[in-house]
């Protein structure tokens, strides 16, 4: 079975927590010394030190979720501190070293990793804010033929998310993320996996068209909900799963 592990995130943080998360990683993992930096280069009010540590613990989690999974994948084991991930230029987790593929990503407040434990398919996994300022923006990411779809059931800024995260996890599984090769309009979602529930959508096909190429595979959905915030949380994988997937939904201490 496929595991997406969701980690919602308090909405009060501090530095020792940003201590406590960098202590588990190895000083010179890329995303911790990102964190450090951040930090440095934040500006001194108290408005702009409470975002910076928000963000960083954000990436920070991340990280130590994704390295724990990945290391669970790889050696059953959950000792990350001798462990580091390289970056590509788009800021894709390099996996190669761990026999593995994953995906990873993060709002301030939600979390969201997936692992594969087979480096030769393809997997993404992306976290889309419901939230009517930024619909106008998702709006960017369909086609015209996408805009008059209507999911019976679902608000308009609710589905503006999910076709969001759907591309964003197609680009993630295709490893080019937001590039000038391929972009979400480039993307056609002409068979959509359900609506998302607050359970999470099981693993069904899902049929995407990337710059007129057909790629048949599979999707699910899942709304989450931190405090007064709503998420649409998207996987979609190449990776065929007579188990389907599960959701794992925690709460950070």
């Amino acid at each position: 079975m496929i595991q997406a592990h969701l980690l919602k995130l308090p909405p009060q943080n501090s530095i020792e927590k940003v201590n406590e998360l960098l202590s588990l990683l190895n000083p010179n993992d890329d995303v911790a010394r990102r964190a450090r930096e951040r930090l440095r280069l934040a500006p001194p009010t108290e408005e702009e030190q409470a975002k910076a540590i928000r963000q960083v613990v954000s990436w920070l989690t991340a990280r130590t979720l994704l390295l724990i999974k990945v290391t669970e994948a790889s050696a059953n084991q959950r000792v990350i501190k001798d462990r580091t991930l390289a970056r590509n230029e788009l800021g894709k987790p390099l996996l190669e070293p761990y026999h593995c593929v994953g995906s990873v990503s993060h709002e301030d407040s939600l979390v969201g990793v997936v692992v594969l434990p087979d480096e030769e398919q393809s997997i993404g996994l992306d976290i889309a804010k419901v939230d009517p300022t930024l619909s106008a923006w998702y709006a960017l990411a369909l086609t015209s033929e996408e805009k008059k779809e209507v999911i019976q059931g679902v608000a308009v800024d609710l589905y503006y998310a999910y076709y969001w995260s759907l591309k964003e996890a197609v680009l993630k599984g295709l490893g080019v993320g937001l590039s000038s090769a391929v972009n979400l309009q480039d993307i056609c979602i002409e068979a959509c996996a359900p609506a998302p529930s607050h359970e999470g959508s099981v693993l069904l096909p899902l049929r995407v068209v990337v710059q007129g190429k057909v790629r048949q595979w599979h999707g699910a959905a899942m709304i989450a909900r931190v405090g007064e915030e709503t998420f649409v949380v998207s996987v979609v994988t190449d990776y065929v799963s007579s188990d389907g997937i599960g959701w794992c939904v925690e709460t950070a201490a």
